[in-house]
C-alpha cells in the first residue's frame, strides 16, 4: 500500500479546458499539488511518485461507439 498522499493532475487538452479544470479540481483539494500535460516528458515519473492521481481529459467523443459508425 503506497502511504504517499501526494496529488497531481495529469490532462489532455486541445483548447485549455482540461487543464482549467484538473488545475481548480487538484487546487480545491490540494493546494501543494501539481499538474502535468501527459506530453510531459517527465510525466511517467511523477505519476509512479504520486500517492493521488487526477485523470483530465477532453469529453466531446469520450462515449462515442465506432460499431454505430457506416463507413
Amino acid at each position: 500500500m503506497n502511504d504517499n498522499q501526494t496529488m497531481i493532475g495529469v490532462y489532455f487538452s486541445g483548447t485549455g479546458n482540461s487543464r482549467y479544470a484538473v488545475e481548480h479540481f487538484v487546487k480545491t483539494y490540494d493546494k501543494a499539488a501539481m499538474v502535468y500535460s501527459i506530453e510531459d516528458s517527465d510525466v511517467t515519473h511523477h505519476i509512479k511518485a504520486a500517492g493521488r492521481i487526477v485523470f483530465g481529459y477532453p469529453v466531446q467523443y469520450s462515449n462515442y461507439d465506432i460499431r454505430k459508425t457506416s463507413l
